[in-house]
């Protein structure tokens, strides 16, 4: 929206720049026009002055000034490669000069009020508000002057005109005059009204494009926070969907919050069965009613999604549903299908993220299952690892009586004392308190990876005291690492054993080898297992093959 408001900020800068550049080319157009007239229209006057001073000579000083004034004024109309402003500036040299010979001629009766009074008007609408005040303070500064010159008595030598003129040309030169004035108003008037006119129009295209761009931006503003919405949402399910160790919990949970967050119509999970049926695993409806709205079984877009593995999407009575394959590499998993109340596009935000959220939580069903499975195998492991040290232990006390049970102390205890105690540890696989007569007994398992493997005693006198809780922690720390040194004690053993195994056997072997008559390797055999094993006595057979046995 920022990128947006600049934009729309950029063009109303443009805009106005070329507001402002139309406005100027429109005072040089109206200029040219108005010089063009007032030349035109001062062409009789001129006429008519020239003739007058060939009737009266005494005129003909007046003629001159008329003329530079005409001739300045054709210059004026003519190059129009002058700048505007100059021209400006000359025109109202020569309308203040008009005016101040008006006023010296004529006083109050004559046309020089009127010169200053437009003046100041065409300064403002061919240049701008500064200078038509200055020129109107210019007029009105020229005014004080003449009314101080008639105060003083100076205009009675200069005034011609003293009293209501009746003359024909006295007539006409007023005529011209204001000819030349309305017409020059009318001019700038009608040009006035065109370029405002065009510029209200613009004005009003401009408006129009800008509330038809605002109306979009706005849109697609609304648009986008619709899609940040289903994206936050979308993010939240899959996050706490991923808590959830438990499919069926996860499911449920997303549709929840899915409905919730979403005001969705409702929610179906639909996962397929090892045979290949859908069945509802989470069902969550934004509005329950008594029965429900869910139908009995899945929708045959639902069906259709699972066999293609494509979305589908349709009305189905008078909710629109879009079902959602859950797709993990090649394997269809399942179906989400989400009821909408209205129809929706397929490439509106609705759809973009509920496809993330079904890839999402396919990846976590996908997850889940293999964590199951290996939970599973590591149980299976866990269980085979304690029934092999169950057992290797049993052979490891069978092999080695003598260290079932160890003593250390001053006296030792009765076993019939020990053996319940014992039990009781055994059985409940933590530390067991007791009291005999005149000790405290302390009973602490041996616990291999779950498997108690032995049981450490302790008694004390009474004098010392029960046994208190860090003593018995204590104790715990030791019997763990104690079930750890004596298995890798045992396992030293048994692998000892296993190499004085294999080295007896690699003994025998390389004497029997020794000879390639097989009667002395068959007493070589016998003797060295019998002098290995210990035994009192050894032999050794050669039969015959069945009769029909293949010696092959």
């Amino acid at each position: 929206m920022a990128s947006s408001g600049g934009f729309l900020r950029l063009d109303a800068e443009r805009e106005a720049l070329s507001g402002l550049e139309a406005l100027q080319a429109w005072q040089a157009r109206a200029l040219n026009v108005l010089l063009g007239v007032l030349a035109l229209v001062a062409t009789p006057a001129l006429i008519a002055a020239v003739a007058e001073a060939f009737r009266y000579p005494e005129r003909r000083a007046a003629l001159s000034v008329f003329g530079a004034l005409y001739v300045f004024l054709l210059l004026l109309a003519l190059f129009r490669r002058i700048p505007h402003r100059i021209r400006l500036y000359g025109l109202l040299i020569l309308g203040y000069v008009l005016a101040i010979t008006a006023l010296l001629r004529g006083g109050l009766v004559g046309d020089g009020r009127l010169y200053l009074v437009v003046l100041p008007i065409f300064a403002l609408i061919f240049a701008d508000l500064r200078l038509g005040l200055w020129a109107g303070a210019f007029s009105l500064l020229i005014h004080l002057v003449f009314a101080l010159f008639a105060a003083l008595g100076w205009l009675s030598q200069w005034v011609v005109v003293k009293e209501n003129p009746t003359a024909p040309t006295d007539w006409i030169y007023a005529t011209v005059v204001f000819l030349m004035m309305l017409a020059g108003l009318l001019v700038l008037v009608g040009f006035f009204n065109r370029v405002t006119l065009r510029t209200l129009r613009s004005t009003q295209r401009s408006a129009q494009e800008l509330a038809k761009a605002y109306s979009l931006l706005e849109g697609q503003a609304r648009e986008q926070e619709r899609r940040a919405r289903w994206l936050e949402v979308a993010t939240l399910v899959i996050r706490e969907a991923s808590r959830f160790l438990d499919p069926d919990a996860s499911l449920s949970h997303s549709a929840d919050e899915m409905v919730r967050r979403l005001n969705l119509e409702g929610v179906i999970f639909y996962l397929a069965t090892p045979q290949g049926e859908l069945v509802a695993h989470a069902i969550a409806e934004g509005h329950p009613e008594p029965g429900g709205i869910a139908p009995p079984g899945p929708s045959p877009m639902a069906r259709e999604a699972f066999r293609s593995g494509t979305l589908q999407m349709g009305w189905i009575g008078s909710l629109y549903e879009v079902s959602i394959p859950l797709r993990v590499q090649e394997r269809t998993l399942g179906v989400m299908a989400v009821w909408f109340p209205t129809e929706v596009r397929q490439e509106g935000p609705e759809v973009v993220v509920l496809e993330l959220v079904a890839d999402q939580l396919s990846i976590i069903l996908e997850n889940a299952r293999v964590f199951s499975e290996t939970q599973a195998s590591l149980r299976e492991l866990q269980d085979l690892y304690r029934r092999y040290t169950a057992e290797a232990w049993e052979r490891f006390a069978r092999i080695a009586p003598e260290s079932v049970r160890l003593w250390t102390g001053p006296e030792e205890v009765p076993e019939g004392v020990w053996q319940g105690l014992f039990e009781q540890a055994r059985a409940l696989g933590s530390a067991v308190t007791g009291q005999e007569d005149s000790r405290y007994l302390l009973a602490v398992p041996v616990k291999l990876r779950g498997v108690t493997i032995g049981v450490l005693g302790f008694h004390r006198d009474q004098e010392a005291g029960p046994w208190r809780a860090e003593e018995i922690v204590t104790a715990q720390m030791v019997a763990e690492r104690l079930a750890l040194s004596i298995e890798n004690a045992r396992l030293l053993e048994e692998a000892q054993r296993r190499a004085a195994r294999e080295r007896l056997a690699a003994e025998i072997m390389s004497r029997i080898r020794a000879s390639l008559d097989p009667d002395t390797v068959l007493k070589t055999t016998v003797r060295e297992l019998g002098r290995a094993l210990r035994a009192r006595w050894a032999a050794v057979e050669v039969t015959e093959l069945p009769k029909g046995t293949s010696s092959s």
